[in-house]
């Protein structure tokens, strides 16, 4: 470009689209990881749950067990040798560990896998893995806690809790936060879950029959796409991306000018056979030619004038 002026826009066009280019990539790669270990987290209570409670029951009566509470959870689960699976020795190690394998099918449903113990494995169909799936973590924990004294609880719930779960569970024996009509859904037997727009997060309660305890599970922070860290994140990498481009595009003029500005010091002490060579066809090369051309011109009639 002739031009300084588009030289230096054209550079900051480009790196400005470069810059937005990289930083979507970055963005759908990093929601990308987070929604995966979203999902997880979400799936995670009510597979290793029923793994647990399936890996303590007699074989014969495992499916006819599993039947019920799919049934009950809305998740068809099935039972698969684990030498008949596809899973790497690496995996299954994973799954040992209280990991579970969430394969998406679609965008919302998936098939998730548990382990159960060294034979079978815990298989489930989702239809859609969402804040939803937290309830389904809330029933079956009421169903296991029922089988336990009122003051054996807690002690069970932290255990489970630390074992098995991605979010804080509690027991209570009121919640503050209801409204009346939720108080009332309580006691009749329902889940009720509050959701938090300012702190984006979901809380959900579930009333002991047999006594006033309330199982809390929550808050459960919600997925925010763009969370503050991460716009603030791509914002100071396209500020510095974006100052590196500026700096790149005028130190390359600032040293040609700056030979120019050598070139003319050694000229004004005498050394007349200095020349300029700083290339280009924009305004410091015209003017490093100019430059040249006055040299010429000027040592020309001191020779003459010598003559």
């Amino acid at each position: 470009m002739s031009s300084i002026f588009l030289r230096i826009y054209g550079g900051l066009l480009f790196s400005l689209v470069l810059v937005s280019v990289l930083s979507g990539i970055v963005v759908t790669i990093v929601n990308g990881v987070r929604l995966a270990e979203y999902r997880e987290d979400m799936a995670r209570g009510t597979f290793r749950l029923i793994s647990e409670v399936l890996a303590a029951m007699p074989e014969e009566q495992r499916h006819k067990w599993l039947g019920e509470w799919g049934h009950k959870l809305s998740i068809p689960f099935s039972m698969l040798p684990l030498e008949r699976s596809d899973f790497t020795p690496k995996e299954i190690e994973q799954l040992s560990l209280g990991g579970i394998d969430v394969q998406m099918l679609t965008e919302k449903a998936a098939v998730i896998t548990a382990l159960i113990d060294d034979r079978w494995l815990l298989q489930g169909r989702v239809a859609e893995i969402s804040e939803q799936m937290a309830s389904g973590t809330i029933v079956f924990l009421r169903h296991l806690l029922s089988h336990y004294f009122a003051d054996e609880r807690v002690t069970v719930l932290a255990q489970r809790s630390g074992e098995s779960l991605s979010f804080p569970v509690s027991i209570v024996h009121s919640a503050t936060s209801l409204t009346p009509l939720q108080s009332t859904q309580l006691q009749q037997g329902s889940i009720v879950t509050v959701l938090n727009i300012r702190d984006e997060s979901l809380q959900l309660y579930a009333q002991m029959k047999d006594s006033d305890q309330i199982l809390h599970l929550g808050p459960l922070k919600l997925l925010n796409p763009y969370p503050f860290k991460l716009i603030l994140t791509l914002g100071l990498f396209v500020l510095i991306s974006l100052s590196l481009a500026i700096y790149i595009l005028v130190r390359g003029m600032e040293k040609r000018l700056r030979k120019l500005e050598r070139a003319a010091t050694r000229f004004s002490r005498g050394d007349f056979e200095v020349r300029v060579n700083v290339g280009g066809a924009d305004s410091i090369g015209r003017l490093a030619m100019a430059f040249n051309a006055m040299a010429d011109h000027i040592q020309r009639l001191l020779s003459l004038q010598k003559r």
